[in-house]
Formats: C-alpha cells, structure tokens, sequence
C-alpha cells in the first residue's frame, strides 16, 4: 500500500523563509552588488580579474610585488635599485641576445634606459619616463621601461633574468602594463592605448606583439591605423607594405614648409628662411648639403612638430 502523504514537515521551516535566510546570508558575505550580478559559467573574466591574486599574496608562498618608479637618479627609489637592475639587465642582454661584456655596460645602460629627456613632475599629470619593476621576494626579476605620455603608455624596452625564464614574465608583466594603462585612464582619460613600439613581422622576437588583440599597426605612408590581422596576409609577402588600401590617402602631416622649419643657430630661435641668410656667407656647396639635411629632418618629423621644435645647427 502507498501511504499518502502528510505535507511538509511542520518542524522545518517554511521553503520561502529558508529561501530568505540564504539571500540574507549571501548578502552578508558577498554585499549586494554581487547579489544583483547573473550568473555564468562562460562569462570573461577582466584582466583585473585574473591578476588579483598577484595583489595580495599574503596566502601565497612567494611574495609579489610591482614598483612603478620615476626614472630619475633623483628618485630615491630609483637610485637605490639602480645597482640591482643593472646587474639584471647585463645578465639579460649577456644570456638573451648574447652580448659581450663591453656592449653592455653600466654606461651603455645609463644612456639607453636610465637617461631620459622625459621627467615627471610630482605636482602634475603622471607624464614621464618610468621603471616598472616586478619583485619576487623583495628581488627584482624583470623591469620594464616605460614612457607614460598623454595619450599611451609606451613599452620602450623589457629585460628579466634569465633564471626566471620559466615563469613566462613576459606574457605576465604585458597584462599587468595593460592594466596600468586602465588604471591610469580612470584618472586621465586621454591615456587610451598601449604602444608596443615597432613590429617586424619576420623577426621571431617581435611576433609575440601580435598575440595581443585588438591591435592595430600604422601605415608608413599614410600614417593611418589598420586592424593587424587585416595586415599580416600582406607582410608575409614582403616585409615592408604599404598598409592603406586607400592609395589616395597621404601623410596629413607630410607637407612641409621648409621655410618655416625651427633652427636654434647661435642660441638664437630662428626660422629656416632666417637661417638661410644669416649662412649667405656660406660657400654654397655648404649650403646645400646643410639645406638637403633639413629637408630629410622636416619629412621624417612632419610639418607639425618642424615648426614647434627647433634644430640644432652649428656654427
């Protein structure tokens, strides 16, 4: 015989209050806000997401730890390092690119990584030229040199020791630049992109810049930005392409007034033009070469930045 059944259990408590109970407690742990998030199982995690262990470590059994520091010896942070990335960027260059010891010296680095025309001001906008140094355990183990500028943050260059190989830094130390560069468009939204400088696409060492999407590389002759999947079917062809399919598309920014160019001749700031006849002296062979040197200094700087910067000419 089947017993009919009694209902629910009058000593457990209702479905809907038990129900209640559990949101009641989920809201405590977790805040409301999560609450209110759907669920799923595929949803993209962020960036930020799959690097906040890094930022708290304390349960871990390595400590990890970034420092974006000022790349200036006036920086106290910076010049008490400057010894340790050094030492990592010599054995870096020695095991990686086999450099000898000559071609990779403490001066050498000094004017490659260290000395930069770029300096930060602590009372404005975070401008500047930056050693962004990723520590395991308090030691330095990879530093990438940065330029932060108003509208990217640039990769200049990125050494590690080589004893930490296996640890894929640079995959690693790439997202948390990414990151850096979100972080940094909160408080200064004109920061939008991540430069990863120039990507040769028959050079192996460039290729992992591609791994990164979206990305975009710029045309050589229109100066215009092009999808990069878009332009790999014509790199592999041949290594140097022009990347707009618009041929009637020109540099904006080519033509150039020669006469207009800025000089700084004899700590005065003078136009071209006035340049020309303050050298009327000049034997004119001198001349010339000096005015096809000017030429090839305005088209590689554009007509923009040819009148806002000046030229160096000697006497």
């Amino acid at each position: 015989n089947i017993s009919k059944s009694r209902g629910m259990d009058p000593s457990k408590p209702k479905q809907e209050k038990a129900k209640h109970a559990r949101i009641e407690r989920f809201k405590q742990k977790h805040g409301t806000d999560q609450l209110l998030k759907p669920k799923s199982k595929n949803q993209e995690k962020s960036i930020e997401d799959l690097l906040e262990p890094l930022k708290n470590s304390s349960g871990l059994k390595h400590k990890w730890e970034t420092k974006l520091v000022p790349a200036s010896m006036s920086n106290e942070a910076f010049s008490s390092s400057y010894a340790e990335t050094v030492k990592v960027y010599q054995k870096y260059q020695a095991v990686i690119h086999n450099d000898s010891p000559d071609k990779c010296t403490e001066k050498q680095y000094r004017r490659f990584l260290s000395n930069s025309p770029l300096q930060t001001d602590s009372d404005g906008p975070p401008f500047g030229s930056y050693h962004y140094q990723y520590c395991i355990d308090d030691k330095i183990v990879a530093v990438g040199v940065l330029d932060v500028l108003t509208h990217c943050l640039s990769s200049v260059y990125w050494y590690y020791d080589p004893a930490f190989t296996f640890l894929s830094l640079g995959t690693l130390t790439s997202l948390l630049e990414v990151s850096l560069v979100r972080e940094l468009a909160r408080s200064y939204p004109s920061i939008t992109n991540y430069y990863l400088g120039f990507y040769i696409h028959n050079c192996v060492k460039m290729r992992y810049k591609g791994r990164y999407s979206p990305s975009k590389l710029l045309c050589p002759e229109a100066y215009t930005w092009h999808p990069l999947e878009l332009c790999r079917p014509l790199l592999d062809t041949s290594p140097y392409q022009r990347l707009d399919p618009d041929t009637s598309k020109q540099d904006r920014d080519a033509a150039v007034q020669l006469d207009k160019v800025g000089v700084l001749y004899c700590r005065q700031a003078v136009s071209y033009e006035v340049y020309q006849r303050l050298l009327a002296e000049e034997e004119d062979g001198e001349e010339g070469r000096d005015k096809a040197e000017v030429i090839e200094y305005s088209g590689l700087v554009g007509n923009t930045i040819a009148k806002r910067m000046l030229l160096y000419r000697s006497t």
